[in-house]
């Protein structure tokens, strides 16, 4: 399945994805960080991380979204079995018709 949204040739959406994780997990250590009795600023650091982290999910969605129904087969899942395993789960994207 090709992506629409490419930077130099990359897809946008794996990289965005890293992005939203990282903050989730950062604000969740700030946030801990902040309960066990660290500094002031820790708690407000997780917030901005948070809120950081909900942008960039909202961001990564759109990007999965732009890639639906762009190419490639569709049909059921295909079933997975060692004869199996180098080909896609799926074929093509459920979330929009075609």
């Amino acid at each position: 399945m090709e992506s629409r949204l490419r930077v130099q040739g990359h897809p946008i959406q794996p990289m965005l994805v890293t992005f939203a994780f990282g903050l989730f997990v950062s604000a969740a250590v700030f946030d801990l960080a902040d309960v066990a009795g660290g500094p002031a600023f820790l708690g407000e650091v997780g917030y901005w991380s948070a809120v950081a982290a909900l942008v960039a999910a909202a961001l990564t969605t759109v990007a999965g979204w732009s890639t639906c129904g762009t190419s490639g087969p569709t049909g059921p899942a295909v079933p997975r079995s060692p004869s199996t395993w180098s080909t896609p789960r799926w074929r093509g994207c459920s979330c929009s018709p075609a």
